[in-house]
Formats: structure tokens, sequence, C-alpha cells
């Protein structure tokens, strides 16, 4: 109440007016001030007109301030600015002191009339707020006088309501809490429903949903929505009592109170079965209506047109009903008939209700009669009373039409069902059909002589006759299944195919294609059976060709492939990626693909053969080196051919692929070979002339030897030409050996002596700066051998080893071990004691240092690149594996 007066006593107090004039009091008196204490506060100019400039803002609003700001400065720069009473001014700090005064207050004026029109605004305000409350307080007022009037009211009506919902008998009115209990219940309600008000009441209302409903959740659902929107309507079939249905028309509303507190839900329940029925009947009614080919109109009492459906206006030539219902119905009559209609139908059908005859209508646009069956009745109310008349007329002449292309149609489809028989009795596969019951109704010929059965013999009888018996229950379910689905048409045993039986007790495989059709209520399933005996004996055929194809190719290491003109695309066989380095195969491969592969040497002339096959359509043959994945180099060897389809267009390359590196490699060793024959031959040649000199050599020098005294000096030349000659010999015996096989000359020798015999050859043929180094083992036993092909042996790996160690200088080792060899042959596990012959080459060319393995440098001698002599492998060689089964074992 205080705060009301307050704002009451605010709200009335008048508005501050500025005045400009008054505030200029302000810097006058502040100037006399300074004048008068000038003395102790010099030189602060502007000390006592700052808050003068603020007090005159205040007063005078913004003019006010504004003038008050420029008096200040004026006051200032004239008394108190050296030199007094004077503006002649020379200090800068003057003008920005100056400058700065001037801002503040122009801020100053600014602010105090913003203040000044906030509070203006802020009365304003209050002002009005006064006023809208003694409105409100006005209202509220008569409102609670309304409020009142409107509670007694509301009582009334609540018992006029009470008393109406409980009279109404078409409308099932009841209300629910808010958990969808019943509350209350009318008797319209117990009409509907079939419940008493005893039984009802308490019972949550799902009772009148079904239980598949309930389980759904939907009554909850609705009282969900009714919150939701407001209000929920629905179209759907309840349940009464005793497990009864009917259509029910509902709405479902909530019920709040003054705070928005919901309190329950309001139900109206309308049973429009009976409306839903009529409705549908109604509609069935026009659908004929409008859908029939008969004139259809109806009169009124007084014969006057109310309706004319389409078949009818187009009967009669009219154009539209708006045309038809200008039209009297005696005007539709041909001129002639209407004295006949007059007289004799409208008397009879106005005392009978009804009448019918042949008549002739009028076509407006044509003018021509149309002959028909004027079949009038009369329609009446609920009260007997004649509401109209109607009329169904048919068109004789359309009729005659219909029944002609009746007679047309059905010989027609005897003409059809006659080529039908001619084409299953024709057919080459079999034709059978069943019923429900799976009992056959049809069975051509082709069936007969498939399942060698008579259509006699099968007609009547389960299909089931005609499958193996571990199929039938099968069968059975399928049959069922494919009935029941929907499906009209269906092919079995495309990819798996089926079996059938014979009457004589013989399997054989099938494909089926099952289709269903219903006539007059029933259904009818057609099978088509065709036999693939032949197709699948052809098929095994292919597999075995194929498979034989497959073997073949792989005894001979060939793989396939075929190329694709169209696409590039390359289809083989997994032997094919695999010539090509790869252990799985590739997802594709193309002719690009190859090409990578293909030996850079050899991808021009590739390329070239390849475009010559696709120009010339000629065979693709040749060889050429590869690259595989690993980086080895392979040679292969391709051979293809064109395909050419039925039009005789090339559409693929194909033929098949070999590794054949080890071919190149085993000719390659029959041209060595083959040379090396060569190379024999001629030494064999060279060999017997050198002989023949060295054999006239040999008797001459035996002849001086016995033409000279003994003791005399030329003996000992003679001795050292005859041993020179002797060597040279064996010389040509070992190329003779070189050149062909000869027998072997086996004796006991001893190792050591022969190895230094060698040496001693060694010794003055050899430069000075290689050493020899023997190391031979105690009590060696004797070997039999050949001891000029030994003595070969050692020379040769000697001299080989002295051309491998070069100008360097070095030391060439023989050392001579026992060993225990295998029965095989080779040094290791138990065995006869046997003799070893290691050459060891120390800082030789192109040798290791250290104690190297016998076996690596013993190859390192015999094949050294670049240096040794290129017969010393030959000859050493030759005579191990002449001996190789001997006491003799030179270790390699």
């Amino acid at each position: 109440m205080k705060e009301s007066t307050a704002l009451e006593m605010r709200a009335k107090k008048p508005a501050r007016k500025p005045h400009p004039a008054l505030a200029q009091l302000a810097p006058l008196a502040a100037a006399g001030l300074q004048w008068l204490f000038w003395a102790r506060i010099r030189p602060f100019y502007w000390l006592l007109f700052y808050p003068a400039v603020f007090a005159s803002s205040w007063v005078g609003g913004v003019a006010g301030g504004l003038i008050a700001t420029v008096l200040s400065v004026l006051l200032v720069l004239w008394n108190f600015v050296p030199r007094e009473f004077s503006v002649d001014l020379h200090d800068p700090r003057i003008f920005v002191s100056s400058g700065i005064f001037l801002c503040m207050g122009i801020l100053f004026s600014l602010m105090q009339e913003r203040l000044r029109l906030a509070h203006q605004r802020e009365d304003q305000a209050l002002a009005d707020a006064q006023s809208v409350r003694d409105d409100l307080e006005a209202q509220v007022r008569e409102r609670s006088a309304e409020s009142s009037r409107a509670n007694e009211l509301l009582l009334e009506s609540e018992e006029a309501m009470r008393l109406l919902i409980s009279e109404v008998k078409h409308y099932a009115i009841f209300l629910l809490d808010i958990n969808g209990n019943i509350t209350s219940w009318n008797e319209g309600a117990q009409r509907i429903e079939g419940y008493s008000r005893e039984e009802i009441l308490g019972k949550h209302f799902s009772i009148f949903y079904s239980e598949k409903e309930r389980k759904a959740g939907k009554p909850e659902r609705e009282l969900q929505e009714a919150l939701e929107k407001g209000h929920y309507e629905e179209e759907g079939l309840r349940v009464r009592k005793g497990g009864g249905t009917f259509r029910a028309s509902l709405v479902i509303t909530p019920i709040r109170d003054k705070s928005g507190k919901l309190r329950g839900f309001f139900k109206v329940t309308n049973d429009v079965t009976h409306r839903k029925e009529t409705e549908q009947s109604l509609r069935t009614l026009a659908a004929f209506v409008h859908n029939s080919k008969d004139f259809i109109a109806v009169c009124s009492p007084d014969l006057e047109t109310l309706f004319v459906n389409t078949a009818g206006l187009r009967m009669a030539g009219l154009d539209s009903l708006e045309e038809a219902l200008k039209t009297s119905v005696m005007d539709y009559f041909w001129p002639e008939d209407r004295a006949l209609i007059e007289e004799r139908a409208v008397p009879k059908l106005l005392r009978d209700g009804k009448w019918r005859g042949e008549v002739r209508f009028r076509n407006f646009k044509t003018g021509e009669p149309i002959h028909t069956v004027w079949d009038a009745f009369t329609i009446r109310d609920d009260t007997g009373k004649t509401a109209g008349y109607a009329t169904i007329s048919p068109n004789l002449e359309r009729t005659q039409q219909l029944q002609n292309s009746l007679s047309e149609a059905e010989q027609l489809l005897r003409d059809t069902q006659a080529g039908h028989a001619g084409i299953v009795s024709s057919a080459m596969d079999a034709i059978i059909t069943v019923n429900d019951d799976q009992k056959i109704l049809a069975f051509n010929a082709a069936a007969e002589k498939m399942f060698l059965c008579s259509a006699a013999q099968a007609l009547g009888q389960p299909v089931s006759k005609f499958i193996p018996q571990r199929f039938r229950e099968g069968h059975r379910l399928h049959f069922r299944k494919f009935g029941d689905d929907g499906v009209t048409g269906r092919a079995t045993g495309a990819l798996n195919p089926l079996s059938a039986l014979r009457t004589n007790g013989e399997e054989f495989p099938i494909e089926a294609s099952i289709s269903r059709m219903e006539t007059n209520g029933s259904r009818l399933f057609t099978v088509i059976v065709r036999d693939i005996t032949e197709r699948f004996k052809a098929e095994e055929a292919l597999r075995r060709s194929d498979a034989t194809r497959r073997i073949a190719l792989e005894s001979a290491r060939l793989a396939e492939w075929q190329i694709d003109l169209q696409t590039g695309e390359a289809q083989r066989s997994p032997a094919h990626d695999h010539i090509f380095g790869y252990k799985e195969t590739l997802p594709e491969w193309n002719f690009d693909i190859f090409m990578k592969h293909v030996h850079p040497d050899d991808r021009e002339k590739i390329g070239k053969s390849f475009q010559e096959c696709l120009e010339q359509k000629s065979k693709w043959d040749f060889e050429c080196r590869i690259v595989r994945q690993d980086g080895a180099i392979r040679w292969i060897w391709a051979c293809g051919s064109h395909y050419k389809d039925q039009a005789g267009r090339s559409t693929h390359v194909m033929g098949t692929v070999a590794d054949i590196t080890d071919r190149k490699h085993a000719e390659e060793m029959r041209v060595r070979s083959q040379k090396l024959e060569g190379l024999g031959t001629l030494a064999g040649g060279i060999s017997h002339e050198f002989n023949n000199i060295l054999l006239a050599i040999r008797g001459n020098l035996q002849l001086a030897a016995g033409d000279l005294p003994p003791g005399h000096p030329a003996q000992e030349s003679l001795v050292e030409i005859g041993k020179a000659a002797t060597r040279a010999a064996d010389l040509v015996r070992r190329i003779l050996v070189f050149s062909r096989p000869q027998e072997l000359a086996r004796k006991s020798v001893q190792l050591s002596f022969l190895v230094e015999e060698a040496l001693k050859l060694l010794r003055a043929t050899t430069p000075a700066n290689i050493e020899f180094r023997t190391v031979f083992a105690e009590s060696l036993p004797p070997v039999m051998a050949d001891a000029t092909q030994l003595h070969q042996v050692i020379v040769n790996l000697a001299v080989n080893g002295a051309h491998a160690i070069g100008s360097h200088g070095g030391m060439l080792e023989f050392s001579l071990s026992r060993v225990q060899v295998q029965n095989g042959g080779g040094p290791g596990h138990g065995g006869p004691s046997r003799g070893q012959l290691r050459p060891i080459v120390r800082e030789g060319h192109g040798m290791r240092n250290g104690p190297p393995h016998p076996r690596s440098d013993l190859r390192s001698l015999l094949h050294h690149q670049g240096a040794g002599r290129s017969h010393g492998p030959r000859t050493f060689r030759g005579p191990r594996h002449r001996h190789q089964s001997r006491r003799l074992h030179p270790r390699l």
C-alpha cells in the first residue's frame, strides 16, 4: 500500500524544466570567488569553473550548459591568464587546457540533458503504470462479479449436461480418470457397449479393445495423442461385451481445470456400423450406375427428370446432366411411342408400381430411334408414399452386338483350345497338368513317351508316381509352398537337376518349370518337364575332354591363354602366371602387362609380330625372353591363332605358352659339345702328325747314341734330348686322351714321387716369384692309376694356378693326406682309406688369403675368368671321371 502511494505521488509530481538564463549565475559566481582567492589558487585557472559548468548544465539543460562553458572560457582568458584583461595568448598550454575545458563542458551538458530526459521518461512510465493499474483493478472487480454469475450458471449447466448425457441413447458418453479408468456411464454407452453401470465403473477403457491392440499399447497411445494434440479422433473396430465387434467413431478430449492440471478424459463413441454398411451399399450402387452400359434414370412423381447416368446421356445424345434435367420424361420417347406410354405404361406403373415393354428412345443429336426395353418401377419412402420413378433400359442393338461378339469369342476360344491341344500333344517336352491334390488331369504324348506310361493310365494318378521315393516328401512341401506364396511361375532344376522315375523303375535327370492358374475357384498347376539325359552325357563328355586337355597341357608344361580383341582382357590358366613368376593368379592380365614382362631387347620384335598377327589374321608364333616377377630372365615360346565367330569376325586370339629356358640351355650345351668334338678331332689329327715327327727324332737319337762311343761329351746331350722326346711323346698321348677315350694303363703309383717329378718340370718353366710347397702325410699307400694322366692333372693344375696368380707372385701348395670316404666316394664317414690331393693357392690373383676350402679353391683354378688355360677343366675331369671308382680320390 505504501509503494502504491509513493507511485501515485511520483506520478503526480510535475517534470522539472530547464532555465538557461538562471544557469549563467554559476560561472559568474565562480569568477567572483576565483578573483577573491586568486592569489592562493594560482595558476589553477579552471578549478572553480568545472563545478560551475556542471551546475549550469543541471539547471539550464544543454543550452544553459553550453552557454556557461563558453562564458567560463571567456572569463578565464580575459581575467586570469597573463596578461590579465587581454586575450593576447602566447602559451600553447592555455589552448590545450581551454580545449579540454570546452570538451568537458559539452560532455557535462549532454550528460545532464540525457539524465533529464531519462527522468521525464521514467515519470511518464510511472504515470502510465498507475493508469494501467487503475484499469486492472476495475476489470478485476468486474470479472469477479462475472465469475460469481458464471459459477452459478456452471452449476446449472453441469446439472443439465448430466441429465442430457444420461438420457442420450445413440452415443456412448463417459468420463475417464487420468489413468484411463471409467468414472461415469450413460444409457447410450450401455446400449452400444453392452455393459451396465455397475459392471463397467472402475474398469480400464482398454476393455473395449482387442487383445492384440492392448498388447501393442494402443489405448495408452490414444490418451497420449489426445494430450499432445488436444483431442483424438478415429474410426475403427471396437469390442463390446460378449466379444462381438462393431465399427465405432470415437473422440477423446482431455479435461483440465483452470490451472491447466489434467483431471481426466471425456470420451464419445458412436456405433457407425450401419452407416458404414449403408455407405458401402451406396458406393456399390453408384459404381454400378456409373459403369453400367444401360440407360438408368430417376424422375420425380411429376415425371420431371432428376438423374441420368453416363450411358443414358450417351444413348440419348445429351452432353451433360444439366441438359438432361431440363428435358421432360416424355421427350425421351420416340413420338410414335408416346401414346403407348401415356395410355398403357403410365397407368399400369401408377397402379402396379412397375411396367416393362419394348419402346424406342430418341437420340437428340442424330434424331434416330433407339430400340430398348423400358423397365420402369416405383420408388417409395419409409411411409410407402411414392418418392419417384426409376428405369433401367438396355440398348437392344448393343445387346445384339454383344451377343454376336460373345459368339465370335466363344468360337475363337474353341479354336484356341483346339490349337492349344494340338501344341500340347505335339510338344517335344512333357506337359502335365495337376490339381490342388496333385492328381494328374492332363498328360500329353511327349509325357507318355518320356515316362513310358499312357495318358489313360496316368490320368487321376498322383504325380508323385513319377518321382523317386526319396524325393517325394520334399516335392510335396515345395509344391505346397509354391501354391501359397502367390508366384505364378517358377523354373526348377536349372542349377541342380531333378530326378524323375519311369514306369520301368529307371531314374533320369530332368529340368522342370511350373506355372499356376485359377479357374472356377480352383487352382491348376502345369508342369513342363524336359529329359536332359543326352545333355548330361554331352556335358560329361565335355568335362572329360576338358580334363584330358588340362592333363595334356600340364604334362607338356604348357599354359593356355586367350585375348579378347574387343576389350583387350586376357583369360588364362594358373600355370600361365606361374611361368611369369607369380605364385598366385593375378586378378587381371592384358597385352600391356605381358609387354612389361618382355625383355627390353625383345619388345619391339614382339610388338611388331603381334601387330602383323592382328592385321593379317595370321598365326602368332614367337620365342622371346621375359623378366619374371623375381627378376630372373627366362625364355618362353608362345603360339596362338585367331578364333572367329559365326559371322567370320575374329574375336579372340588364343593359344599356349611354355617356359623353354632349359631347352635353350640344352641347345647351347649341344653347340658347345659339337665345337669341342671338332676341336678334339683337330687335336687328334695334329697329334698323329706330331707323333710321326717324334718317332723319327727318337729313332735318329738312338742311332746317334749308338754311333758315339761311351763317355763322349755328346752322350749327355743326347740323353737330355731323349728325355724331352719322351715328354713330347707323353704330351701327344695326353692330347690323344683329350681328343678321344683310351684305355687306362693302371699300375701301382706312389703319389708323392709323382708330384715331386711333376714339380721338378714346373719349377723350370714357371716364373721365379711363384713358390711351390708340398705337404705329404706319412705312410701314404700307393694307388692304382695311370701315371701319365695323373702327371697331366698335376701339371695343368699348377699351370692354371700360376696363370691365376699372375705377376703378383704367390705360393702353390700341394698336399697329400688320408681321409675317410663314404661308399659313394665322397669324404666323410667311414669307408676305406684313400689318398687326397689338395692343391692350395695362396696370395694368388683373385684368390682369398688364408687357408681356403679345397673344393672352392680347385674350382677357382678351373673356372677363374681371365686367368689359367681353357683346357685345364677338361684335362682334369677326364682322368677324374675315369679314376673315381678306384683308390684315387681327388677331392673337389
